[in-house]
């Protein structure tokens, strides 16, 4: 997808647009949204499932859901001052692997460090390839590493790739033994059961009671695709697709 016939393909989508039956008093052009108020906050509780959008300009909107497309730089930048109430951590902390090129964060967590005083970092080197299929996600962890200063012992992985996906299709159990077991196997080490376990990635809704509100999309939030404008597009379509999959379930 380079070149003319992507550049073809991209004007294709601007004229669809053009041509669709949208109203007009639904698309706002230079419109700065300043606040993004999702759920309980400090000026108030909203109805469950409104979301409170408020511009620079002072006008106002309710609405059902949001997909955020803003750029990673505007987001890692301007979070705390554009979310009420602030995103939750597991978000706050995916936002560091962006840097990265990466869409996860996994981190497990012990009273104390099982690794000794010093830091720990893994440098995994596979020599076989015989993994089941739900363990595939492994082979792309990348940064397997001790987190300096934490009030707890944490060692913190990033997952890119293909490998987001297939992760994020497993339970939270699932990644957490697999994890477990990589450690154990790549330290040589026993390991005790950890005090904490906790996976992150910014491809995830959130929610405001029981609905879908808040929805994340954008070339950084692409597996395949990062930094490129058709991995913007196809982060678009997927969130598009999963808004009128959660409005069919709920009869709209």
């Amino acid at each position: 997808m380079f070149g003319e016939e992507s550049t073809e393909e991209w004007k294709g989508w601007l004229h669809y647009l053009s041509k669709a039956s949208i109203p007009d008093d639904n698309i706002r052009l230079s419109t700065p949204v300043c606040r993004i108020f999702w759920d309980e906050h400090e000026e108030g509780e909203l109805e469950e499932g409104q979301v409170l959008i408020v511009n620079k300009d002072g006008s106002s909107l309710l609405a059902d859901h949001v997909i955020f497309t803003a750029s990673s730089g505007h987001l890692q930048e301007r979070h705390r001052q554009l979310f009420s109430p602030p995103l939750p951590g597991d978000y706050v902390s995916a936002l560091e692997g962006i840097e990265l090129g990466v869409a996860n964060k996994v981190q497990m967590g012990w009273d104390d460090p099982w690794w000794g005083e010093d830091p720990l970092e893994l440098d995994i080197v596979w020599t076989e390839f015989d993994l089941p299929e739900e363990k595939s996600w492994l082979y792309d962890l990348v940064l397997v590493f001790s987190v300096h200063l934490s009030p707890h012992a944490v060692i913190e992985g990033f997952v890119t790739g293909e490998a987001s996906e297939i992760m994020e299709s497993l339970s939270e159990e699932q990644v957490r033994e697999h994890f477990l077991e990589l450690l154990r196997n790549a330290s040589l080490m026993s390991i005790p059961e950890p005090m904490f376990f906790r996976r992150a990635s910014l491809r995830v809704p959130l929610y405001a009671g029981t609905k879908m509100v808040l929805q994340w999309a954008g070339e950084h939030t692409s597996p395949h695709r990062f930094s490129t404008v058709d991995g913007a597009m196809g982060t678009g379509e997927r969130e598009a697709k999963r808004l009128l999959n959660a409005l069919r379930l709920e009869g709209v």
